[in-house]
């Protein structure tokens, strides 16, 4: 009497074929960056997936094959991502997969240094005085100014760090100049900085009060 009998190939872990982000590669604080792992098994097994930050666990073992990384408190700089995944026919054993992430610092409002007068300090009525503000941005974007004189604007934003006034209507006395910087990141959040510049008024021609004579 004959009989067959059938020896099966062992079962076969899963296999893990890619681990993406959106966003990919990098992102400042604060951004939802969801990581999803692509994976098959060869007898169709169901999969259990395990995801860690940095060696540290971030979602345990679960059939969801995908994570989102709040990134409000995560590091500066580089962090690794690793995915596990099992079946349900080889106990604790997994395969995993890993991928790098940078979180880069957030931007930086720009900076104002200085804001200096051509005359300094002091001038006549009728003089021009050319106001340059000094600034910068430690990402470097494009900024824009605007002046503003005794608090109301004097030159609207512009690229322009210099403004040119011309003091023949100007107040005599001290006046206050304020510049105000951004930069395209921040929306209408701008740094500024205040100088205060003093108008004297004209200098007057002398006055003849009378001409007398010696004797009368």
């Amino acid at each position: 009497q004959l009989a067959d009998f059938t020896i099966s190939a062992p079962n076969q872990k899963p296999a893990l074929t890619g681990l993406v982000s959106d966003p990919q590669g990098s992102a400042q604080p604060g951004t939802t960056v969801v990581w999803t792992a692509q994976a098959s098994d060869p007898e169709n097994d169901p999969l259990m997936f395990r995801f860690l930050l940095n060696g540290m666990e971030a979602q345990g073992w679960s059939p969801a094959n995908t994570w989102s990384w709040d990134t409000s408190n995560a590091q500066v700089g580089p962090n690794k991502i690793e995915v596990q995944v099992k079946d349900n026919n080889h106990g604790d054993e997994y395969v995993s997969q890993f991928a790098d992430f940078t979180i880069s610092a957030p931007n930086q409002k720009p900076a104002l240094t200085g804001l200096v007068s051509d005359p300094q300090g002091s001038g006549q009525m009728g003089t021009t005085v050319m106001w340059t503000a000094q600034a910068s941005d430690p990402e470097n974007d494009p900024l824009s100014y605007r002046f503003l004189l005794n608090g109301a604007e004097s030159q609207g934003w512009s690229p322009a760090n210099t403004w040119s006034w011309d003091t023949s209507n100007a107040q005599a006395g001290p006046n206050t100049i304020e510049v105000q910087v951004k930069d395209n990141k921040h929306g209408d959040e701008f740094v500024s900085f205040a100088a205060d510049f003093t108008i004297t008024a004209p200098n007057q021609k002398p006055i003849l009060a009378g001409l007398d004579s010696a004797p009368k």
